[in-house]
């Protein structure tokens, strides 16, 4: 893989905050899947079920209540938005958090705007965790955006108003 446009530093794992994933679990309940994870991210994620590297999420189907950080790498994020967008309009998924970097010229980012019912643009740069569990003292160079597809946008807007600005974006969905 190319090193991800974020932090050049040819990883493409960075693991999800806690406080992240807290909002995650007040607006989704729990996570059914997370298609781009391992079972180091997992022990913070809690998903009934989760895809590493080795699983080829892509080419399997995803389900349910989802919670999405792809691999930050140049030419995967889109894949994963695609398949994600897919599985959402026919009904497989039912619900999902995708966090990715606000990258708003990028095609994939306007479709998974287009596709969605709210996003919050983050305030500030998102601390990832490290692969040992600590927060990075290192920040991405981009903003970050986290997008919710789903029936409950209010309970969405709430759980993530204190990272950042909501904004309604592509379909509302009554």
């Amino acid at each position: 893989m190319k090193p991800p446009v974020t932090f050049n530093t040819g990883n493409v794992e960075w693991y999800t905050p806690p406080d992240i994933v807290h909002a995650v679990h007040q607006t989704l309940g729990h996570v059914d899947l997370d298609p781009a994870s391992s079972s180091t991210a997992n022990e913070t994620i809690k998903a009934k079920k989760f895809f590493t590297a080795a699983d080829d999420s892509l080419n399997r189907p995803w389900f349910g209540r989802i919670y999405l950080n792809p691999p930050y790498a140049r030419g995967v994020v889109k894949k994963f938005v695609s398949k994600l967008i897919s599985e959402f309009n026919t009904g497989h998924v039912k619900s999902a958090v995708i966090l990715v970097n606000a990258q708003t010229d990028a095609k994939w980012f306007n479709s998974i705007a287009q596709a969605c019912t709210g996003a919050i643009f983050t305030q500030g740069r998102i601390r990832f965790l490290q692969a040992n569990g600590t927060l990075s003292k290192n920040t991405p160079t981009l903003g970050q955006c986290i997008f919710y597809l789903g029936y409950d946008v209010e309970k969405f807007f709430a759980a993530f108003a204190p990272f950042g600005y909501p904004v309604f974006f592509g379909k509302k969905i009554i």
